[in-house]
């Protein structure tokens, strides 16, 4: 997926005056075709370009970010976010507000990557990759990066209609699956891995 460059930002005064519409698009759109709840305490939000050009423009009009210098360092860092190896990548945001003392409360502590996965009908279980592991991604918890790789054939069957998918979350004692992704959800990560390929 081709990273972002200062040619795609828009010079934030343009910004400031339209940030509620961009804002409002955005969250559409992640409502639309990149956010999927997994069971009641879940949610995973696929990352690619579009999201994440709000994320940057935000965060440079927020901190009134001018240099150019201090801009790139901004995309470069927002671009590592970007499934740059064809795969699908996203956040995984879990609900950590319990009461104290609730056993459920540590549900989340050894969260691993296979505890969450890509299911393709009957045909494929894919197991995420979880890249938040450092003891300081763990302190915070209940946000993590995590990305799906697929091969040639698994991408097939992301593509076709026909096959069910999904996502399953198993950890602790939580057991959390989605509903089938929706047809605007799945043409849209089918989309990413396409953009992919054409910028390969």
């Amino acid at each position: 997926m081709r990273p972002l460059s200062l040619e795609d930002l828009i010079p934030l005064n343009e910004f400031q005056a339209r940030r509620k519409e961009y804002l409002s698009n955005h969250l559409r759109y992640i409502e639309t075709y990149r956010k999927v709840r997994i069971g009641t305490r879940a949610v995973l939000v696929f990352e690619n370009r579009q999201t994440l050009w709000f994320r940057v423009q935000d965060v440079l009009h927020l901190a009134r970010i001018h240099d150019e210098n201090l801009q790139r360092q901004e995309l470069d860092l927002h671009n590592s976010i970007l499934p740059l190896d064809g795969g699908l990548q996203g956040a995984l945001l879990l609900d950590s507000h319990l009461p104290p003392g609730d056993p459920a409360s540590s549900t989340w502590n050894d969260l691993r990557g296979d505890h969450l996965q890509l299911m393709l009908g009957d045909k494929r279980a894919i197991s995420a990759n979880l890249l938040s592991t450092r003891p300081e991604d763990r302190c915070w918890g209940t946000a993590h990066w995590v990305h799906f790789r697929l091969d040639e054939q698994e991408k097939r069957w992301l593509a076709d209609g026909r096959e069910q998918v999904s996502l399953r979350l198993r950890t602790g004692g939580y057991e959390g699956q989605s509903p089938p992704l929706p047809d605007a959800v799945r043409s849209s990560l089918v989309e990413d891995l396409t953009s992919f390929q054409k910028a390969a």
